[in-house]
């Protein structure tokens, strides 16, 4: 019951991205009906005036889409909203001066007239030419099908990356599955899967080092991306696009590589909160979210090189790499900032992020203005740490202010003794303490510290054993008091 309440706000920021119905393939599709976009694809090459244009446009609908059943309401509403302005691309729509219908009652009898491919001029209805129709046929079913895979697959790597320490934590409750995983945490659980790196931070600001069951999900989540780049392609040939088969495919491998980073967004921030759902869900500590975090990172990061060179390789061999360059979108893409986050922490962490979130949010507007609903993504990835902010404020709020004795007992170490608090033994368990009175300009400041077992540190006094006391079977207490509580903070 406790999982299937606490995962109702997970499954309610799916349902609620799914439901805007503006991720491509969910159900989005810009290119609906594919027929009718293929005839205004066609007649964007072409020079005509207004009327002749229309007539065209309405012909080719009608004979291209009779084969699919098309209904005729689909088509008036394609008409009216993309036909003048292509609405759907966020193109500004100007309305029509005849329906779709009223159009073709203006053509007295069918053309005739077949347009060649090199044709570019025209003054009177003409018949479609059929080679550049399939090239714009297949640009529009190739790259629709292409996005919907994409994002099919971003989203099982996101469930499989939100969802695997949920699957594991039920596991562990299962009779029969639960004394198998005791027997595997010896291990699994434990064990270093880095020599000799326990608790020590691995070289070149790489962090701690995973345990082998962390290792094991990390592989995991790297296996998907992997797999998920390389797989599925379907070439449609002849394209108006791409001229070979090697560029349509560099081209799809350059959308996936730039979508899946927007998907894994969400998983990145959540796994940074403290007042991450799956915290409470599982039973998998703070500290290894926290690692699970850099190694999302760390696959964004990479799956965003690689999109960047698969964009300069493809530009410049498009010969419009110039060109690109000088574009909004390019720029806010292609500079990366972020990859210096770990060198600092909090505010420049903070900071690094937010000019992440601000440069992916006009990377997707300026180059898509949100079409195919990569904003979702970000939508997701907002609420996310606006609610982990709001529920750091919310648990001070409800557990209140305490006064602390803070002594330094070292360079390394500082006792904090807070009275009428008591945790359980529990390995790994830590805090982050708020100081407002050391720093009441800067009241956000918070720093994490370990916490041993409290119940350890109230002892019973010290009972003095006397040879009547032994022979009655009973013992007094002395005088001697409980030591005084001592907590070992260790910084990190």
């Amino acid at each position: 019951m406790r999982l299937l309440f606490g995962a109702a706000p997970a499954w309610l920021l799916i349902a609620s991205a799914l439901g805007e119905g503006e991720l491509t393939g969910f159900p989005a599709n810009p290119y609906d009906p594919y027929c009718a976009m293929a005839c205004l694809w066609f007649l964007s090459l072409l020079m005509v005036d207004c009327s002749g244009g229309g007539e065209i446009l309405a012909w080719c609908m009608k004979t291209k889409c009779e084969e699919f059943d098309i209904l005729v309401s689909k088509l008036e509403r394609f008409w009216e909203t993309d036909a003048t302005g292509q609405a759907s691309a966020g193109v500004e729509n100007v309305p029509a001066k005849w329906s779709y219908a009223e159009t073709l009652t203006h053509i007295n009898t069918p053309p005739t007239f077949l347009l060649a491919a090199t044709d570019h001029d025209l003054n009177q209805t003409s018949l479609v030419n059929e080679q550049v129709y399939t090239m714009r046929w297949n640009v529009l079913t190739g790259v629709q099908e292409e996005v919907t895979r994409e994002n099919g697959m971003g989203i099982a790597m996101l469930v499989a990356g939100f969802g695997t320490p949920i699957v594991l934590t039920i596991m562990g409750h299962v009779p029969g599955i639960s004394t198998v995983f005791r027997k595997l945490k010896p291990y699994l659980v434990w064990p270093s899967a880095v020599g000799t790196y326990q608790v020590r931070p691995l070289p070149y600001l790489l962090g701690n080092a995973p345990t082998v069951g962390q290792s094991l999900y990390i592989a995991m989540f790297v296996i998907l991306n992997v797999y998920f780049v390389a797989v599925n392609y379907v070439v449609k040939q002849p394209n108006a696009w791409y001229a070979i088969q090697w560029r349509e495919i560099m081209a799809y491998v350059l959308y996936r590589t730039g979508v899946y980073p927007y998907i894994m967004a969400p998983l990145i921030f959540l796994f940074a909160g403290r007042n991450n759902i799956l915290l409470w869900l599982t039973n998998w500590s703070h500290s290894t979210f926290l690692l699970l975090h850099r190694w999302v990172a760390r696959v964004f990061r990479l799956q965003a090189i690689l999109h960047s060179i698969l964009a300069v390789i493809v530009y410049k061999d498009d010969g419009t790499y110039d060109m690109q360059v000088t574009m909004p979108c390019w720029i806010w893409g292609i500079r990366a900032i972020h990859p210096y986050a770990y060198e600092f922490f909090l505010i420049k962490h903070i900071v690094l992020s937010v000019i992440l979130l601000v440069a992916c949010w006009y990377h997707a507007y300026d180059l898509y203005t949100f079409l195919g609903g990569y904003h979702i993504w970000l939508y997701c990835t907002f609420a996310l740490w606006f609610l982990d902010r709001l529920g750091r404020v919310a648990r001070i709020v409800i557990v209140g202010l305490r006064r602390a004795t803070v002594t330094e007992l070292s360079d390394s170490y500082v006792r904090i003794d807070i009275p009428g608090v008591r945790w359980g033994s529990e390995p790994g368990k830590q805090v982050y303490v708020y100081f407002p009175t050391l720093h009441p300009l800067r009241p956000w400041e918070n720093h994490p510290f370990s916490v041993p077992s409290t119940p350890l540190l109230h002892l019973p006094p010290p009972r003095i054993i006397t040879p009547s006391d032994s022979h009655r079977g009973s013992s007094s207490s002395s005088d001697s008091q409980t030591p005084p509580p001592t907590t070992s903070t260790d910084p990190e």
